[in-house]
């Protein structure tokens, strides 16, 4: 099935169409084998994997991925404790290839070189790809950020769940930003989060209807924001980022 894809401008900017997507099974499948994070199974296949034999496959090789990163790229699947997350990642992988026209080694999964900090899925060398499709929305002062992009993938059934969830994927990117402040300064402010609402009904209606967005960050005043992580230890500035004015105020569309 075709399903339209909007890009919206950070929280509440406007949205606009800017491609449709074909989501069936066997697409959505490929690509979660191909790039998504889990290792997903029948019940039987999946006890084989996890307990006895523990075989978990590699993730395809990324290049150019950034050294001396707080983030490392993920070189192997990893055991799955829900399935709507992977149905997330595969569609953002998707967009990111269909959309973006991303290779698959500029698709790069990520987790904390150190410690317990919040990490959005993907790192996505997106930069030398953009505007691109997302030129719309794109505001003409941005004119130059950086080549790779966090991004964070969320999948829930309605639109309501899904708009909880985007906000949720806000304080993931802030998480980011804060770790990456003093290694890549230029790259604060700048992310990414595709959503999928996969079975959202109305109460007038029983009909369900999908909807994919991917939603675009882009810092307005990044020296502010900078201030904002300067003065915070990461997971405060994380949880707060949705109450946070100041860097609310700093991003477009926030």
């Amino acid at each position: 099935m075709w399903i339209e894809l909007v890009a919206r401008l950070g929280l509440r900017g406007t949205k606009s169409p800017i491609a449709s997507v074909y989501l069936d099974a066997k697409t959505v499948g490929n690509e979660a084998d191909l790039l998504g994070a889990y290792h997903i199974l029948s019940m039987d296949q999946q006890y084989d994997a996890y307990v006895v034999t523990h075989f978990l496959p590699q993730l395809p090789p990324i290049l150019n991925f950034p050294v001396a990163h707080p983030y490392l790229a993920v070189s192997q699947k990893i055991r799955a404790a829900g399935v709507t997350g992977n149905i997330g990642e595969a569609i953002a992988a998707l967009i990111a290839r269909r959309v973006i026209q991303l290779n698959i080694a500029d698709i790069a999964h990520i987790q904390p070189a150190s410690g317990k900090k919040k990490s959005p899925d993907y790192m996505m060398y997106a930069g030398p790809k953009l505007p691109g499709p997302l030129w719309k929305i794109w505001p003409a002062a941005i004119s130059t950020w950086p080549d790779w992009w966090p991004v964070e993938s969320k999948a829930r059934d309605t639109k309501w769940s899904v708009a909880a969830a985007v906000k949720s994927g806000f304080k993931q990117l802030a998480a980011y930003w804060h770790a990456v402040s003093f290694p890549d300064p230029d790259a604060v402010g700048f992310g990414a989060v595709a959503s999928f609402a996969y079975a959202h009904r109305t109460k007038k209606s029983a009909k369900v209807t999908r909807q994919l967005m991917l939603s675009i960050f882009l810092p307005r005043d990044q020296f502010a924001i900078r201030g904002q992580i300067a003065s915070m230890e990461m997971e405060a500035f994380a949880a707060g980022a949705i109450q946070n004015r100041v860097l609310r105020g700093a991003m477009y569309g926030c």
